[in-house]
């Protein structure tokens, strides 16, 4: 579900963020890639965070999203660490004459790929894996991905990265205007409610309390057509 960029959601995710290191901890997985390139291009970027991290290792980064908010709160967050090389580009990438020689696709469907891979000497693809508690499930993004990039002959790595990005809340409240905003719908009371059990009372202020949560995910590496 695409995240609708509001005051609330810009600071949960920030906070899940910097509370947890995700995006510090994934760029860790990134950096041998995007290490000394001319250029990455982040598609669909969101808040930028990753872009953030990965600021320092690239002579810059274009970062696209369709949110103003968004963009808005990326270009906040580079002037306050003084990251200069960051162009912020509003509307949809694949309407966009974008080229780059990494590109950067987080959370895209595996039907998406295709389009960058001719605008990029590498594609760094971001997907879903299955939750560690579904393995037996199909259909995943990263196993789609990975069989379309089998059958087309594709060079590719990939690696499976499970990391923690839960939500903090400042107070309970604060925790059910979260869930509410992510599971929308009459439909997941008791979805809600599960999730309202799982809290865990935490001592960091400003929080009170966490909402454990891992991202388990497929890191994708594949080699794209420009020269």
């Amino acid at each position: 579900m695409p995240i609708s960029w509001h005051d609330d959601t810009i600071r949960w995710f920030r906070d899940s963020s910097a509370f947890t290191g995700y995006h510090r901890l994934l760029s860790y997985y990134l950096r041998p890639v995007v290490q000394g390139q001319p250029i990455l291009t982040d598609i669909g970027c969101g808040l930028g965070l990753i872009s953030l991290e990965l600021a320092p290792l690239v002579e810059h980064v274009t970062c696209v999203d369709v949110s103003e908010k968004a963009l808005a709160s990326l270009a906040e967050d580079a002037d306050d660490k003084g990251i200069s090389n960051i162009t912020t580009l509003r509307g949809d990438a694949s309407q966009l004459d974008l080229t780059a020689d990494v590109m950067l696709a987080s959370y895209f469907g595996a039907s998406q790929v295709g389009q960058w891979l001719e605008r990029c000497r590498r594609l760094i693809c971001v997907t879903t894996w299955a939750h560690a508690t579904h393995e037996h499930r199909k259909g995943t993004d990263a196993e789609r991905l990975r069989s379309r990039l089998d059958e087309a002959g594709i060079r590719y790595q990939v690696e499976h990265v499970t990391l923690e990005f839960g939500q903090p809340c400042i107070d309970r409240r604060d925790a059910a205007r979260y869930i509410a905003e992510y599971h929308p719908g009459d439909g997941t009371a008791q979805r809600r409610a599960n999730l309202l059990a799982r809290l865990v009372d935490i001592d960091e202020p400003p929080f009170t309390c966490y909402l454990p949560k891992q991202r388990s995910m497929g890191v994708f590496v594949i080699e794209g057509g420009r020269r």
